[in-house]
């Protein structure tokens, strides 16, 4: 049995910072609302989800949902631009990143690392309590089929089949022809 569960997608109401769009200068609406991963806080409460989730369910493993993405115009809020300066010495401009080819690629790469620790800290607090049923624990996240299709879609969803690959025991393509065309 696994835990099919959002990683960022959690609608906790207006206290919380949800993932925003550089074009709009607000919280991103085309997709899933979504919670920053850039903001502590989120993170917190969303680790919390996942212990609670271990300590209260028996499972085998994680699907982590097609939620863990952001697209090449996310995140823009206040604290994702602080990550991007502070952390990875980028601007603090999305459009600026996105005008060089080589920095556009470098940020695309680090949010899809981010999102990727992200999810694996998430599975050691789901598995922190059921570690004594010596049961195997694996993991496996969503992937947009795009994203096998078109390299160039990594940029586009922070998704990148090699990278999840040697992340997780497990990738699960999700094939949605009216989605990909």
């Amino acid at each position: 049995v696994y835990a099919w569960m959002p990683v960022l997608a959690f609608d906790l109401g207006g206290e919380y910072v949800y993932v925003t769009d550089a074009r709009t200068n607000a919280i991103a609406e085309e997709h899933y609302l979504r919670l920053s991963p850039y903001v502590i806080r989120n993170r917190e409460v969303i680790l919390e989800i996942y212990e609670d989730l271990g300590r209260h369910a028996k499972f085998d493993g994680l699907l982590f949902h097609d939620d863990a993405f952001l697209t090449d115009y996310e995140d823009a809020g206040k604290a994702a631009m602080d990550w991007y300066q502070n952390q990875w010495s980028m601007p603090s401009d999305i459009f600026s990143i996105r005008r060089d080819p080589e920095l556009f690629e470098r940020w695309a790469s680090d949010k899809t690392e981010f999102l990727t620790h992200f999810t694996l800290t998430l599975a050691e607090a789901a598995n922190r309590y059921r570690q004594a049923d010596n049961m195997t624990f694996t993991t496996s996240r969503n992937l947009y089929a795009i994203t096998l299709m078109d390299p160039s879609s990594k940029r586009w969803l922070s998704q990148s089949p090699e990278s999840f690959s040697g992340a997780y025991d497990y990738v699960a393509v999700m094939a949605m022809p009216y989605m990909e065309g």
